[in-house]
């Protein structure tokens, strides 16, 4: 069994998610509310210097947009992403296994302020 790493992110929208690679998709959990996750090819997200891009899952890459314009997209094995506190937090995807791998920029703990920043496994 494959455990992949569960991030927490802000959405472009200032909503709170959490998020999991599952084979070419991404699982969404808004809130934390597992009963209320669903699944995308896509990720809405904020950088870690507040700019708002969406992610897409392609060729074991992301392909990041800014604002969602994916004639400006860029493809990359990270994901540069602010959690539910607002830090900073840089991620790259593994190819071999397809999940999330995940370092926070300052090494800080998984939760800050009772914020989820990081979920190993699920």
């Amino acid at each position: 069994m494959i455990t992949t790493t569960t991030i927490a992110y802000q959405t472009i929208w200032g909503g709170r998610y959490l998020a999991m690679i599952n084979d070419d998709q991404i699982t969404h959990v808004p809130n934390g509310d597992w009963s209320r996750a669903f699944t995308s090819d896509r990720i809405d997200y904020v950088t870690s210097n507040g700019d708002r891009y969406v992610a897409k899952l392609e060729n074991g890459q992301f392909l990041h947009a800014p604002d969602g314009d994916f004639s400006r997209a860029h493809q990359s094995k990270h994901l540069d992403f602010q959690d539910w506190g607002g830090k900073s937090h840089f991620t790259t995807l593994d190819q071999d296994i397809f999940s999330f791998g995940l370092s926070a920029t300052d090494g800080s703990s998984a939760t800050e302020n009772g914020n989820p920043t990081i979920i190993k496994g699920r």
